[in-house]
């Protein structure tokens, strides 16, 4: 018997068509959405700068003659002598300006020119980044280094609730919307000929279910499953010559969706999203950075009292979220909550901090 071989490219699109047809109704996802080919690691970026234009909110330990002007103080002064202007730090008064420690993970395959977001965090005792501008400042991959990598400038978002106030614990850290611009080439990861693919969440089930898929649509032998979070993948003739585009195919294939109701936490804005139903069946308390979280248990037609979060038993997560940034919680705060509902065994939910 004659086989046929096709070309590769007519191959995956045969392949993709096949396991679309086959998604059925059932709650689907994407191997790409799922997974990260091993090596393919976030650039991490450092750096100090400056946050100007605050409106009083700055950092207050700058005072006084004879007395150390703190951080920001002496960056300023070093600022101005740039400029060829002399001023002695001891004297300034910036409650107009913040030091702030600048960080970004960014994606490998940014090219120079090209841009990213920023976090910024207060180093000393700002009560509000809010309105700031970012003084461009360099972004550097290693601290030890000075290769710089990027810079950074731009306004300062910080976090506000719902009816755009700002959030009375929330605003010494924000956000800098595309605030990066990559000024090198970033070192690019490498493609192995046999690419492993690692899960975000280790899952040997999730494992199993991506390699047959995999093998469904490509041909037995093509993912191999090596630990319940890496499959290894063996490009069949013809992908060698574009891993990149094989990777991509691979990346699109659709999987029935498995797993245990999961909390996923942004630790820069506090946002959460949850993947599954959960709700909180329980009577609980708990306090922490002077909010109290209640659940059950209390008069709900009780007046409200502040940092104080009153909820019915049987409430969703996400009506806890809303509480607890209506009560001024930081996103760090937000998180530890969650991690302490699920200590307490409230919440039979995987949470992910991101």
């Amino acid at each position: 018997m004659t086989r046929v071989r096709f070309p590769f490219p007519i191959l995956m699109s045969v392949a993709l068509a096949l396991a679309t047809l086959a998604s059925g109704s059932d709650a689907q996802t994407t191997v790409g959405s799922i997974t990260t080919t091993e090596g393919n690691v976030s650039v991490r970026l450092m750096g100090f700068g400056l946050v100007i234009g605050l409106d009083g909110t700055g950092d207050r330990n700058l005072v006084g003659a004879g007395r150390s002007g703190g951080t920001s103080a002496r960056a300023v002064a070093n600022l101005l002598q740039r400029f060829g202007m002399s001023v002695d730090d001891d004297l300034l008064r910036v409650r107009n300006v913040a030091a702030v420690i600048v960080q970004a993970d960014v994606d490998p395959y940014l090219r120079a020119g090209q841009r990213f977001d920023l976090q910024v965090s207060s180093l000393h005792d700002a009560t509000s980044l809010s309105g700031g501008q970012l003084l461009m400042m360099p972004l550097l991959m290693d601290l030890s280094d000075t290769l710089m990598a990027a810079t950074g400038s731009g306004g300062v978002i910080v976090q506000q609730d719902p009816a755009g106030r700002i959030l009375r614990r929330g605003g010494s850290s924000g956000r800098v919307p595309q605030g990066g611009l990559v000024e090198v080439d970033l070192p690019r990861p490498q493609v192995s000929a046999t690419p492993v693919l690692s899960l975000n969440s280790p899952d040997v089930t999730m494992a199993s279910r991506i390699a047959g898929v995999i093998n469904g649509a490509i041909g037995d032998g093509t993912a191999t499953i090596l630990d319940p979070g890496s499959i290894q993948l063996n490009p069949p003739t013809g992908a060698a010559d574009n891993l990149i585009e094989f990777l991509a195919g691979i990346d699109t294939l659709t999987v029935a969706a498995y797993g245990a109701p999961r909390i996923i936490i942004n630790r820069h804005d506090g946002t959460v999203a949850t993947v599954g139903t959960i709700m909180l069946g329980q009577t609980t308390t708990i306090t922490h950075a002077g909010i109290t979280l209640t659940i059950g248990g209390s008069d709900p037609g009780a007046p409200p009292v502040a940092g104080l979060v009153r909820m019915p038993v049987g409430v969703p997560v996400q009506d806890i979220a809303a509480g607890l940034h209506a009560a001024g919680a930081s996103p760090h705060e937000v998180a530890t909550m969650f991690e302490l509902l699920k200590k307490a065994g409230v919440i039979a939910a995987d949470i992910e901090v991101q």
